[in-house]
């Protein structure tokens, strides 16, 4: 959001949702909130929903096994490995998934809803929205 163009009458309320300074005032330190809209709007906002779109389109495109691209995801989102622990909970998580958009287990590497929905957990999880 540095190079996004910002209008003074016309607000981005995505970025409002998380702190964004208005342009129209000086601040010497940015707010620092935790509020249930900011959740809501990473299940909610189009701009979320079509980016986890996206991601899932690739993981499907992909061609890797299940943990590779479970993984790969949490490199290019973390920028690290994931751990063992974590990996298990990802293979659940993705079992529930598959349970819930009526498909077959076998079949996760081939279903981009399942891969979405993955990846806009991943785009809730703390770590990816908080810089330590």
């Amino acid at each position: 959001s540095v190079y996004q163009r910002i209008r003074r009458n016309a607000f981005n309320p995505f970025l409002e949702a998380f702190d964004a300074p208005r342009p129209a005032t000086t601040r010497g330190r940015r707010d620092v909130t935790n509020v249930p809209l900011q959740a809501l709007t990473m299940l909610n906002d189009p701009f979320v929903i079509d980016q986890a779109a996206k991601w899932g389109a690739l993981v499907v495109a992909e061609g890797a096994s299940t943990e590779q691209r479970i993984g790969g995801m949490f490199l290019r989102a973390f920028g690290r490995e994931i751990s063992a622990g974590e990996l298990r909970a990802a293979q659940e998580y993705l079992a529930d998934l598959c349970r819930e958009h009526g498909v077959p287990t076998g079949d996760v590497n081939q279903s981009v809803a399942v891969w979405q929905d993955f990846a806009q957990s991943v785009f809730c999880l703390k770590e990816f929205l908080y810089v330590h």
